[in-house]
């Protein structure tokens, strides 16, 4: 059977997942537990970079740039369990051929975070997110804008520089939904980021 291109990356991101659930879920509790009451705010960059071929037109190459900027609040309702609000804007330049087109996405929706102390001064987490989506595509000639949806599950480590400083890497899953006025397009795919995290 042939694998297409989101099957490997299927494939890949439920291997790189698997691993954060094993360490998220394995060894005792140390410290550096996250306790009831705290506050998290974290901002964090994503940058990436892809290069496809098209099956449907074979030699039509298109070169991706994509940019992400995102802000997360949180509140820990009991220890080491954190409820928010996840917010960001991604910016992705395509190019193909003589033709150039710029997607920006902007999104907003709940976050769910669960921490795990792995040392005196390292952390991971689990993540779950379901955010809506404002998606406006420029093309060459054309512009227009959409709506959608996504939800994704993260996962990484967070090493804290002081008691109230974090520096974070981390993993995302994610799949979304773009509607347009007479169908849908899905997709999905996997991210790696960096973060910081301030702690109130």
């Amino acid at each position: 059977m042939h694998s297409t291109n989101g099957d490997i990356v299927f494939k890949r991101s439920k291997i790189i997942l698997t691993c954060g659930f094993l360490v998220f879920f394995s060894g005792n509790v140390i410290a550096l537990d996250l306790e009831e009451g705290t506050i998290e705010l974290e901002g964090g960059l994503d940058i990436n970079y892809s290069s496809s071929d098209s099956e449907i037109s074979p030699g039509t190459k298109s070169d991706d740039d994509s940019m992400k900027l995102d802000a997360t609040a949180l509140y820990y309702i009991r220890d080491n369990l954190g409820i928010g609000l996840l917010v960001y804007r991604n910016r992705t330049e395509s190019k193909s051929g003589q033709s150039e087109s710029t997607f920006t996405t902007y999104s907003y929706g709940p976050k769910i975070v669960f921490n795990r102390s792995l040392s005196s001064d390292v952390s991971s987490y689990f993540g779950v997110s379901y955010v809506k989506l404002s998606h406006k595509a420029e093309h060459s000639l054309s512009s227009n804008e959409i709506s959608g949806s996504s939800w994704g599950v993260e996962t990484g480590i967070k090493y804290f520089l002081s008691d109230n400083t974090s520096l974070n890497t981390g993993v995302n899953y994610f799949s979304s939904t773009h509607e347009y006025s007479n169908y849908d397009v899905k997709a999905k795919g996997i991210s790696v980021g960096i973060a910081i995290s301030v702690f109130l």
